[in-house]
C-alpha cells in the first residue's frame, strides 16, 4: 500500500515540475531521484514496478526512477556508540544491548528531479 502512495506522491510532484519546464522548452525525459528507509515496508523493485505501471496511463515524457535505501541510524545507551544499519534491528550491532535509540528521518523522501529539455 506504500508502495502505490509513494508512486503517486512522484507522479504528482513530476506533473507540476514538468509544467514549469516544458514553458521554456519541451521536455525529452526526467529523472526522479527518491530515498527510501528501510523501515519504509516498501522495496525499490516494488516502488519501480508500481511507478512504471502508474507511468504508463500518463502523458509524460520518459521517465528514469533512481532509488536510494539509506541507512538507519542507531545509538546504543549502553555502550555510547553509533552505528548505521541497512535492516532495522532490536539489539545494538556492538555490544548486544537491547538498550537502543532508533533515529528515523523520513520513510520517503523525493530529492530531486532531473529535466532534459530539448532546443
Amino acid at each position: 500500500m506504500h508502495d502505490l502512495t509513494y508512486a503517486r506522491q512522484i507522479i504528482s510532484v513530476l506533473k507540476k515540475a514538468l509544467v514549469k519546464e516544458t514553458i521554456a522548452k519541451p521536455v525529452i525525459s526526467a529523472t526522479v531521484y527518491v530515498s527510501l528507509s528501510p523501515v519504509s515496508h516498501v522495496s525499490p523493485q516494488r516502488l519501480r514496478e508500481v511507478f512504471e505501471l502508474l507511468i504508463e496511463g500518463e502523458k509524460l515524457p520518459a521517465v528514469k526512477l533512481a532509488i536510494d535505501v539509506k541507512e538507519i541510524e542507531v545509538f546504543c545507551k549502553r555502550c555510547k556508540k553509533d552505528a548505521k544499519v541497512k535492516e532495522p534491528v532490536v539489539i545494538c550491532p556492538s555490544c548486544k544491548s537491547e538498550d537502543i535509540q532508533v533515529n528515523l528521518k523520513e520513510e520517503f523522501v523525493i530529492d530531486s528531479i532531473e529535466v532534459e529539455t530539448g532546443a
